[in-house]
């Protein structure tokens, strides 16, 4: 019995695999990697501290009408979106690791077209695809965010 431990019993067992001969050839080939063992050690923590970028688009309906959206990104269309006045929902979400956006990234670099309808028979007149007409938050850091919102007001509407 073990002194620390009364109630564990040693494994003998484990004992005979860790002193036999192929365990030991084991070893010795696996230290013999010396070389390209500490490069593969490397690469997983590095791939595991990665990080990355989460993409959303929010659509911010301020107006007295019923907006339904549908985005078309270069990672897929999406379904439509139907949004009530006074209500602000998420358009667009898209998370890539390895990927950080620089200070040139616009709100619209993700979208390839966009179809809205509005309810009375009513169009947007400000333009979704101008990226100075979206707002953009971003944060830094290994999960970097990039939020950007697009609002809707009735003096939008014609």
């Amino acid at each position: 019995m073990h002194k620390s431990f009364p109630n564990i019993k040693p494994n003998k067992n484990i004992e005979k695999i860790c002193t036999s001969p192929t365990f030991s050839m084991s070893l010795k080939h696996f230290s013999n990697q010396s070389t390209w063992f500490p490069a593969l050690a490397l690469m997983l923590m590095l791939h595991g501290c990665e990080g990355g970028t989460t993409f959303t688009k929010i659509f911010d309906n301020r107006s007295s009408e019923t907006i339904t959206i549908q985005v078309y990104s270069l990672h897929g269309n999406e379904n439509p979106i139907t949004i009530a006045p006074g209500v602000s929902k998420e358009i667009y979400w898209y998370d890539k690791m390895g990927l950080f956006a620089g200070d040139d990234y616009q709100c619209t670099d993700e979208i390839d077209s966009v179809k809205i309808s509005i309810t009375n028979d009513k169009t947007l007149t400000k333009d979704i695809q101008n990226p100075n007409q979206w707002i953009r938050e971003s944060s830094d850091g290994r999960k970097a965010t990039e939020k950007c919102t697009f609002i809707v007001a009735d003096s939008d509407l014609q």
